[in-house]
Parts: structure tokens; C-alpha cells; sequence
């Protein structure tokens, strides 16, 4: 029974050191999304690319325009932040280290309206009309 109890204690020591390891090498980044004028953002799109692997993640800000990525390996990151009628906006070479908690925000500004409205105008040819007399539909002559 005690060799049982040595080798379960030592599993879970094991265990133990091996989970404690990988969340010491993780990390995470958070931030808030706004516009020009300080207005939060909520429902921009976040994609979170780590430059080594071109693992992708990707979310969405919430309703006071944060959002956070917590669990990201160490290495170096390029963060996105999208919203429609909006410029996008791109910050690379962030660096995390272990146990990194780094804020990255965005302040994005109003897209510049970029429309084409294409007009073109075509002649048609009239319909032909062709009045007919009542006396000529009746077959008679008229003076």
C-alpha cells in the first residue's frame, strides 16, 4: 500500500509541475477598442496572429468594447482591430513573455467614404403608333 501511495504522490507531483510550467509560459493580451472621439466600439473584430506559427485567433469585443486573449504562448504577435465604416487598424512585433499580461488598444478612425455611382443613359427608339380612323377599322371610306 505505501509503494501505491508513493507513485500516486509522485504522479500528481509530476502533474502538478508539468501544468505549473505550462501556465507559467503562457500569456495574454486585453485592450478596448474605441473611435476618434473615445466612443467604445462594441462588436469589433479582433484576429490575434502569432507571427512564428500564423496561428490565428480571432473575437469580438464586447458591449463596453473590450475584449482579452488570455492563454497565448510566448512569442511575437500581430493584433487587428476591424469595424465597419471604420479604418482598420494593424499593431505588430508585440512581445510576450511568460506571464505576460500586455494591454494593446485601438482608436480607430472614421474610413473616408470611397464610392463609385455609375450613371449611364441609353436613347431608346420611340414605339411606332399607327392611329386607326374609326370608319377605317369598320372597313368604310372617309371624306
Amino acid at each position: 500500500m505505501t509503494s501505491r501511495r508513493r507513485v500516486l504522490g509522485m504522479a500528481v507531483l509530476v502533474l502538478l509541475m508539468i501544468s505549473a510550467q505550462a501556465y507559467s509560459q503562457t500569456a495574454s493580451i486585453s485592450g478596448i477598442v474605441t473611435d476618434e472621439s473615445g466612443g467604445v466600439l462594441p462588436g469589433a473584430d479582433i484576429t490575434v496572429i502569432n507571427a512564428a506559427t500564423n496561428v490565428t485567433q480571432k473575437l469580438v469585443t464586447n458591449e463596453t468594447g473590450a475584449y482579452s486573449v488570455p492563454g497565448l504562448p510566448v512569442g511575437s504577435y500581430r493584433v487587428t482591430a476591424e469595424f465597419t465604416g471604420f479604418q482598420t487598424q494593424t499593431k505588430t512585433d508585440i512581445k510576450l513573455g511568460a506571464v505576460s499580461q500586455l494591454r494593446v488598444n485601438f482608436e480607430l478612425a472614421v474610413a473616408a467614404r470611397d464610392e463609385t455611382i455609375e450613371v449611364s443613359v441609353a436613347r431608346e427608339n420611340p414605339a411606332r403608333v399607327r392611329f386607326i380612323c374609326r370608319d377605317d377599322a369598320a372597313g368604310r371610306e372617309t371624306d
